[in-house]
Protein backbone atom coordinates (compact mmCIF):
# COMPACT_ATOMS: atom_id res chain seq x y z
CA UNK A 1 0.00 0.00 0.00
CA UNK A 2 1.17 3.52 -0.64
CA UNK A 3 0.91 5.41 2.36
CA UNK A 4 1.82 8.18 1.10
CA UNK A 5 3.77 9.91 -1.87
CA UNK A 6 4.95 13.44 -1.73
CA UNK A 7 7.48 16.23 -2.58
CA UNK A 8 10.03 16.77 -0.75
CA UNK A 9 10.02 21.02 -2.03
CA UNK A 10 7.53 21.98 -4.33
CA UNK A 11 8.65 25.39 -5.82
CA UNK A 12 6.27 26.54 -8.53
CA UNK A 13 7.69 29.82 -9.37
CA UNK A 14 11.54 30.08 -10.69
CA UNK A 15 13.35 31.72 -7.69
CA UNK A 16 16.74 33.51 -8.85
CA UNK A 17 18.47 33.29 -5.70
CA UNK A 18 16.96 29.62 -4.80
CA UNK A 19 19.16 26.40 -6.55
CA UNK A 20 18.36 22.77 -5.11
CA UNK A 21 21.12 20.24 -6.72
CA UNK A 22 21.32 17.12 -6.53
CA UNK A 23 24.47 15.47 -7.03
CA UNK A 24 26.14 18.34 -8.82
CA UNK A 25 22.89 19.22 -11.24
CA UNK A 26 20.51 21.89 -10.33
CA UNK A 27 17.09 20.07 -10.14
CA UNK A 28 14.85 23.14 -10.94
CA UNK A 29 16.61 24.05 -14.30
CA UNK A 30 16.53 20.14 -15.03
CA UNK A 31 13.04 19.99 -14.51
CA UNK A 32 13.77 17.39 -11.92
CA UNK A 33 11.36 16.84 -8.57
CA UNK A 34 12.55 14.89 -5.40
CA UNK A 35 9.66 12.41 -3.97
CA UNK A 36 9.23 10.63 -0.77
CA UNK A 37 6.89 7.56 -1.00
CA UNK A 38 5.97 5.85 2.41
CA UNK A 39 5.35 2.08 0.98
CA UNK A 40 3.39 -0.39 3.69
CA UNK A 41 3.82 -4.27 3.28
CA UNK A 42 1.19 -6.08 5.10
CA UNK A 43 -0.31 -9.64 5.16
CA UNK A 44 -3.89 -9.21 5.02
CA UNK A 45 -4.62 -12.89 4.00
CA UNK A 46 -5.82 -15.64 6.74
CA UNK A 47 -2.34 -17.20 6.74
CA UNK A 48 1.09 -16.67 7.21
CA UNK A 49 3.79 -15.73 4.81
CA UNK A 50 6.91 -18.14 5.65
CA UNK A 51 10.65 -18.52 4.35
CA UNK A 52 9.74 -21.41 2.36
CA UNK A 53 6.68 -19.20 0.08
CA UNK A 54 8.64 -16.78 -1.58
CA UNK A 55 10.04 -18.33 -4.81
CA UNK A 56 14.40 -17.44 -4.72
CA UNK A 57 13.92 -17.77 -8.19
CA UNK A 58 11.72 -14.77 -8.88
CA UNK A 59 12.23 -12.73 -5.76
CA UNK A 60 9.35 -10.06 -4.55
CA UNK A 61 10.59 -6.61 -5.67
CA UNK A 62 8.59 -3.67 -6.05
CA UNK A 63 9.21 -1.55 -9.11
CA UNK A 64 9.35 2.20 -9.65
CA UNK A 65 8.30 3.20 -13.42
CA UNK A 66 9.32 6.82 -14.26
CA UNK A 67 11.56 7.47 -11.28
CA UNK A 68 14.58 6.53 -9.73
CA UNK A 69 15.69 5.22 -6.47
CA UNK A 70 18.56 7.55 -5.40
CA UNK A 71 19.20 6.54 -1.63
CA UNK A 72 19.10 2.92 0.20
CA UNK A 73 15.15 2.45 1.20
CA UNK A 74 15.07 2.52 5.01
CA UNK A 75 12.41 0.70 7.13
CA UNK A 76 10.86 3.49 9.09
CA UNK A 77 8.25 0.84 11.63
CA UNK A 78 7.24 -2.77 12.24
CA UNK A 79 4.45 -4.06 13.78
CA UNK A 80 7.08 -6.19 15.91
CA UNK A 81 10.56 -6.51 16.63
CA UNK A 82 11.23 -9.72 14.82
CA UNK A 83 9.89 -7.42 11.04
CA UNK A 84 12.43 -4.60 12.72
CA UNK A 85 15.39 -6.56 12.68
CA UNK A 86 15.07 -9.07 9.89
CA UNK A 87 13.78 -7.30 6.98
CA UNK A 88 16.69 -7.02 4.10
CA UNK A 89 16.10 -4.54 1.30
CA UNK A 90 18.16 -4.15 -1.48
CA UNK A 91 18.08 -1.44 -4.45
CA UNK A 92 18.90 -0.43 -7.40
CA UNK A 93 18.37 2.72 -9.48
CA UNK A 94 14.49 1.48 -10.35
CA UNK A 95 13.54 -1.10 -7.87
CA UNK A 96 13.51 -2.65 -4.13
CA UNK A 97 14.29 -6.70 -3.90
CA UNK A 98 13.02 -8.11 -0.68
CA UNK A 99 14.72 -11.23 1.12
CA UNK A 100 12.46 -13.82 1.94
CA UNK A 101 10.81 -12.93 5.42
CA UNK A 102 7.94 -14.37 7.54
CA UNK A 103 5.26 -11.98 7.60
CA UNK A 104 2.11 -13.62 10.24
CA UNK A 105 -1.70 -12.50 10.02
CA UNK A 106 -2.09 -8.13 10.38
CA UNK A 107 2.06 -7.64 10.63
CA UNK A 108 3.11 -5.07 8.49
CA UNK A 109 6.20 -3.09 8.15
CA UNK A 110 6.74 0.22 6.58
CA UNK A 111 9.77 1.60 4.34
CA UNK A 112 10.67 4.93 2.97
CA UNK A 113 12.28 5.38 -0.09
CA UNK A 114 13.42 8.93 -1.88
CA UNK A 115 13.00 8.92 -5.72
CA UNK A 116 13.87 11.44 -8.57
CA UNK A 117 11.46 12.12 -11.16
CA UNK A 118 10.81 14.30 -13.96
CA UNK A 119 8.79 17.21 -12.88
CA UNK A 120 6.03 17.10 -15.76
CA UNK A 121 5.83 13.56 -14.79
CA UNK A 122 3.90 11.11 -12.03
CA UNK A 123 5.51 7.91 -11.07
CA UNK A 124 4.14 4.88 -11.55
CA UNK A 125 4.62 1.01 -9.43
CA UNK A 126 4.27 -2.44 -9.93
CA UNK A 127 5.52 -5.50 -8.45
CA UNK A 128 7.10 -8.69 -9.58
CA UNK A 129 8.05 -11.92 -7.72
CA UNK A 130 6.06 -15.14 -6.47
CA UNK A 131 4.67 -15.78 -3.17
CA UNK A 132 3.04 -19.58 -2.43
CA UNK A 133 -1.18 -19.47 -2.55
CA UNK A 134 -0.70 -16.03 -3.80
CA UNK A 135 -2.28 -14.70 -7.74
CA UNK A 136 -0.59 -11.25 -7.54
CA UNK A 137 0.67 -9.26 -5.66
CA UNK A 138 -1.41 -5.90 -5.74
CA UNK A 139 -0.25 -2.56 -4.93
CA UNK A 140 -2.87 -0.16 -3.72
CA UNK A 141 -2.55 3.67 -4.18
CA UNK A 142 -5.43 4.94 -1.85
CA UNK A 143 -5.11 4.34 1.82
CA UNK A 144 -8.24 3.05 2.99
CA UNK A 145 -10.54 5.35 5.01
CA UNK A 146 -12.54 4.00 7.77
CA UNK A 147 -15.88 6.20 8.24
CA UNK A 148 -16.47 5.79 12.04
CA UNK A 149 -20.34 6.46 12.50
CA UNK A 150 -22.11 6.92 15.66
CA UNK A 151 -24.40 4.14 16.89
CA UNK A 152 -27.35 6.46 16.40
CA UNK A 153 -26.68 6.98 13.06
CA UNK A 154 -26.32 3.59 11.95
CA UNK A 155 -29.66 2.97 13.65
CA UNK A 156 -31.87 5.92 12.25
CA UNK A 157 -29.16 6.46 9.10
CA UNK A 158 -30.91 6.99 5.46
CA UNK A 159 -32.94 9.35 3.67
CA UNK A 160 -37.07 9.08 3.78
CA UNK A 161 -36.98 5.90 1.78
CA UNK A 162 -35.24 3.93 3.61
CA UNK A 163 -37.01 5.08 7.37
CA UNK A 164 -40.02 4.64 5.36
CA UNK A 165 -38.99 0.87 4.18
CA UNK A 166 -37.86 0.17 7.51
CA UNK A 167 -41.19 0.88 9.09
CA UNK A 168 -42.97 -1.17 6.88
CA UNK A 169 -40.54 -4.36 7.25
CA UNK A 170 -40.63 -4.30 11.01
CA UNK A 171 -44.38 -3.47 11.15
CA UNK A 172 -45.20 -7.17 8.99
CA UNK A 173 -42.64 -8.40 10.92
CA UNK A 174 -44.18 -7.72 14.41
CA UNK A 175 -47.70 -8.45 13.20
CA UNK A 176 -46.54 -11.84 12.02
CA UNK A 177 -45.00 -12.43 15.12
CA UNK A 178 -48.02 -11.24 17.05
CA UNK A 179 -50.13 -13.03 15.04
Amino acid sequence: EIVSKSNVFDIRNNLSDLKIYYKDSDLQSGKKNLQIIQLKISNTGKQSITLNSFDINYPLKFIIINGNIIDTPAITFASNEYLSNSIVLSNDSNSISFRPFILDYKDYFICNILILVNSNQDCDFTTSGKISNQKDIKIIQEPKVTKNESFLNKVFGGNFFVQITRAFTYSIMFGFLFY
